[in-house]
């Protein structure tokens, strides 16, 4: 049996219907100053790029 591998915990595949399969998360965290995407434009400049 496989199951799919998610932020939320594993899921059957069966039970997914249609998805994204490839998305980034974007945190702030003290090893990576300066990735966090605080600023709307600048989130929004990234979506474009």
């Amino acid at each position: 049996m496989s199951t799919v591998r998610t932020v939320l915990g594993d899921v059957d595949p069966g039970a997914l219907g249609v998805c994204d399969a490839h998305d980034h998360l974007f945190f702030g965290s003290p090893q990576l100053p300066g990735q966090e995407l605080r600023d709307v434009a600048a989130a929004r400049a990234e979506l474009v790029a």
